[in-house]
């Protein structure tokens, strides 16, 4: 969650949450700190989370709050975010053994048709669901792709990939023990920082990192394909209704 885009929605978004649990909206100076300490809050604890998965956790996971009070409480985020993060990662889980099973499914057939309908899919998927995070593409997709030489990426493509892995994993601990500080938690952040200041990783984190950068090339590639569609909608329009409309065209893709 970048700084320079929170403060672009930090109001908006507060004025929801404010909105779905029936907490007073206060004003003046006090609406300018409260702002600023919000944005501060979902920066430091939850930087890896959208403003739609946020808006979405209030709604869902409201009733998790048994007394909202009048006032917004900056503590009772945690109380909203923890069960959704929770979720989240079951979610992932979920998605991970579903896609394995899909894999599976194709075995007898592993043509280009069938792991191009579930490319597809995974783009719809993109496409739809605000929500859809990167942990949630199937590294198998990605093999696939690669295999059949579609993903095409640079050495130095590979090195920003794992540069922006390691950031977002370091960021995914940061969150997990900002919400639970057990000793466990506390070393395995430190240990991961430390590798990350060495620049040299060492067991599990060799492959978490590696299948994490897999998945943001494929996210990266999803998210191209999904714009070059909507271009090729804008143009089909702009046909139909006889304006013209100059559209730049995409780079070739290289990831």
């Amino acid at each position: 969650m970048a700084k320079d885009h929170r403060t672009k929605w930090g109001k908006a978004l507060l004025v929801k949450i404010h909105v779905i649990t029936g907490w007073v909206i206060p004003t003046g100076e006090m609406l300018t700190v409260l702002v600023d300490q919000f944005e501060k809050k979902l920066f430091e604890s939850f930087p890896n989370f959208n403003p739609d998965e946020i808006e979405f956790a209030f709604r869902q996971f409201g009733t998790h709050v048994q007394d909202w009070g009048k006032q917004m409480n900056l503590a009772m985020i945690d109380e909203v975010m923890q069960p959704y993060m929770n979720r989240r990662y079951e979610l992932s889980q979920i998605e991970e053994k579903t896609d394995l099973k899909k894999l599976i499914s194709y075995k007898e057939d592993l043509g280009d048709q069938a792991m191009q309908s579930w490319y597809e899919e995974i783009i719809l998927r993109v496409k739809n669901i605000k929500t859809y995070s990167v942990e949630f593409i199937p590294l198998q997709l990605y093999e696939w792709l690669d295999a059949k030489k579609r993903i095409q990426i640079t050495v130095s493509e590979k090195k920003e990939y794992l540069t922006r892995a390691a950031n977002y994993r370091l960021a995914f601990l940061q969150e997990i023990v900002g919400n639970d500080p057990a000793p466990a938690n506390q070393k395995k952040l430190a240990e991961f920082s430390k590798s990350k200041l060495a620049g040299e990783f060492v067991g599990d984190d060799v492959a978490i990192l590696k299948n994490l950068a897999k998945k943001m090339v494929l996210y990266d590639m999803v998210k191209l394909r999904i714009s070059e569609i909507g271009d090729h909608q804008n143009q089909t329009s702009d046909h139909l209704t006889g304006e013209k409309t100059t559209i730049s065209t995409p780079p070739a893709t290289k990831t």
